[in-house]
């Protein structure tokens, strides 16, 4: 990872810039105002200092109305109607609540600061949290999703789309009629790796839709070790249970 200053009406602001295996560069400024840009691998340094610096008027405004809302929020408290514990990419956070104009979670040591317009209402703040469940799992489903994809063939149906939802019996599934991969919101809750594992085995349904030898196959060359996962997945299923 790399900082680069981007100047703007006087202000510099920094960008930390990562290099990963993906095919589009994303810039984005977090809730807490830090600035992140993701690039390809081997993406010119010439090229990052073009794009910031095309950036720099939206940056600025971006990274100002984020520290605006940071004054915003709070202060946090527990709240005996809702769930004291919760779960998060596998560990278990204390759940407290506080005020912003708009919805937004962070994670904060072991705590999950969850920020809503009417802390009041309990209905409200857990439609909230499931709400930043399932933004969580989309994004972090489709960063593997651009880190898998590379290293395969071109899927008969070509790039496919993905949601997230609610599913009660499936960690995951793929549709071929409209090449539409789904992963259930619940998986916001588990290792990341195990999300991981579900990503791969929707993605060898692009090329299998059953689960014999050829996918198999498919999965050792693309997942060695994915059965050991699939293993992980059932067992904290059954502590867990979709949904």
């Amino acid at each position: 990872m790399r900082s680069y200053g981007v100047e703007h009406e006087g202000n510099i602001y920094s960008v930390d810039v990562t290099q990963k295996r993906v095919r589009t560069v994303t810039l984005r400024v977090m809730k807490d105002g830090k600035a992140k840009m993701t690039v390809p691998w081997g993406f010119a340094e010439a090229s990052v200092r073009s794009l910031l610096d095309g950036k720099a008027a939206w940056l600025s405004k971006s990274v100002e109305e984020a520290k605006a809302l940071a004054e915003k929020i709070g202060p946090y408290s527990a709240r005996a109607d809702l769930p004291e514990m919760v779960e998060y990419a596998g560990k278990v956070l204390s759940l407290k609540v506080g005020y912003a104009p708009r919805a937004l979670a962070i994670e904060d040591g072991g705590e999950l600061l969850l920020m809503v317009p009417q802390p009041d209402s309990a209905v409200k703040a857990l439609a909230s949290l499931d709400a930043w469940y399932e933004k969580k799992v989309l994004e972090k489903a489709m960063e593997y999703m651009e880190a898998f994809l590379p290293a395969m063939n071109v899927p008969p149906k070509g790039r496919p789309s993905l949601r997230v939802r609610s599913m009660r019996s499936r960690w995951g599934s793929y549709s071929a009629v409209t090449n539409t991969i789904s992963i259930n919101a619940a998986l916001a809750k588990a290792e990341p790796d195990l999300l991981a594992y579900v990503m791969m085995h929707e993605l060898a349904h692009l090329f299998h839709l059953d689960h014999q030898s050829g996918f198999k196959r498919f999965m050792d060359a693309h997942m060695p070790g994915w059965k050991s996962k699939r293993q992980e997945l059932r067992s904290w299923a059954r502590r867990q249970g979709p949904g």
